[in-house]
């Protein structure tokens, strides 16, 4: 039985009002303690619900509010999502990562579909992405909806966000000249973030999307399973494994982790970007040289994996990657490119200080490792779409599956 916690605080003209609830499988418990000078009261209050019922109660900046989730089924035979809120079509699938897969849909929405996260994980996660979306709007997704899909077997869990286009790592892989620009914008959503003390911990380009407006470009992130936010002195964080952790927040972690990932594994960056890159992922810890993309000996940061416990470590701080740092190297480099010094150094555009040009090698890396998505099986009469990995009913003989569309057909066009 998952219980999960969350206090809200809401001032009032009169008083102070500290709700506590707790979320089990079959009701809601609130106790609600008001204050006001010396006199508290309390009032407790239980409410039953149906087991595919889940309450969401948000934490506002300014108000305290409540969402109640959907229930999603499935169209079987066109693989999308219904709910009484709308029905959704999946145009394509945008990724799969450890706990589910993001789809694109009609109506102009993004679903995501989480397995095998427990139901306090979960909104833990659509609570952070909502905080995060209130304290700096636009910087992701918009939630329109969340829910359990209900008619399958495993339950899970959906949330129907704004449509973006794709990741970014599809937009700077076709254009890696977009980088400067692409890590301008996430510093900025970053460094708005900081009073909140927030942290992604899971930050790379296919955890941020964009979307074309006009001729311009905006990036907003995605993702927030990981993640990790402190509001009206609570902390609200993701997965158990992160909790563990001895510090939430680090200053200059993600755009560390962020800055690794795409300088290791975007294909054709130009040079002046590379080395700028590789400038930011240079830094001491405790007197000595690290050159993170080199592997930091005798740190070991053989792939993007390594890079979680690494930058968990207390000694491992780089002001290159601060929301700060970042911006200032941006504007220097944006002005003056790679600067010269004698004697093959470069202008350090963090520093602005002469020191050692990194390596222009090139290591063809392999392939970006990813936690494999858990393997699934279907009930009986119903098969694994490849695509999109979710049990639909087998077409009823003679009808045969067409691979397009998905639908069943009487039989194949040759």
């Amino acid at each position: 039985m998952d219980i999960h916690s969350v206090v809200g605080l809401v001032e009032l003209a009169y008083a102070f009002i500290d709700v506590t609830c707790k979320d089990t499988f079959e009701r809601r418990i609130c106790v609600e303690r008001s204050v006001k000078g010396s006199e508290t009261t309390e009032q407790v209050n239980v409410v039953r619900h149906k087991s595919n019922k889940l309450w969401i109660r948000q934490n506002s900046f300014s108000e305290l509010s409540v969402m109640e989730f959907s229930t999603f089924t499935h169209d079987d035979y066109a693989d999308g999502f219904i709910s009484d809120k709308g029905d959704y079509r999946i145009i394509r699938d945008l990724g799969s990562g450890t706990f589910g897969t993001v789809y694109q849909t009609t109506k102009r929405r993004v679903i995501k579909e989480i397995v095998g996260m427990t139901r306090a994980q979960f909104q833990q996660e659509v609570m952070i992405q909502m905080k995060v979306y209130e304290a700096v709007p636009n910087s992701c997704p918009k939630i329109h909806d969340v829910g359990v899909l209900e008619d399958d077997y495993e339950r899970p869990f959906i949330i129907v966000m704004e449509q973006f286009d794709n990741t970014a790592q599809k937009i700077l892989q076709q254009n890696p000249a977009m980088i400067p620009d692409f890590l301008r914008q996430v510093a900025r959503i970053l460094q708005k973030l900081e009073p909140f003390e927030f942290n992604h911990r899971d930050f790379k380009s296919d955890n941020v999307m964009y979307k074309m407006e006009g001729d311009k470009v905006r990036f907003a992130l995605i993702d927030f399973g990981f993640a990790c936010i402190t509001v009206g002195g609570k902390k609200y964080a993701g997965t158990t494994y992160f909790k563990k952790t001895a510090k939430c927040f680090r200053k200059s972690r993600d755009l560390a982790q962020m800055v690794y990932e795409v300088e290791r594994y975007t294909p054709n960056i130009p040079e002046n970007i590379r080395t700028f890159l590789r400038l930011l992922l240079t830094f001491d810890i405790n007197g000595t040289k690290c050159e993170m993309f080199k592997g930091c000996p005798p740190h070991k940061i053989d792939e993007w994996l390594d890079t979680y416990t690494f930058l968990d470590n207390d000694a491992v701080e780089n002001p290159n990657t601060t929301p700060e740092g970042m911006l200032r190297a941006l504007d220097f480099f944006e002005e003056h490119g790679i600067e010269a010094c004698k004697n093959g150094f470069v202008v350090h555009p963090a520093k602005e200080e002469c020191v050692p040009k990194p390596s222009a090698e090139v290591v063809t890396p392999k392939d970006k490792p990813v936690t494999p998505v858990a393997s699934k099986k279907c009930p009986e009469g119903k098969e694994l779409n490849p695509a999109t990995r979710r049990c639909i009913k087998k077409c009823p003989p003679p009808k045969v599956r067409n691979p397009k569309t998905r639908r069943c057909v009487k039989k194949l066009k040759t």
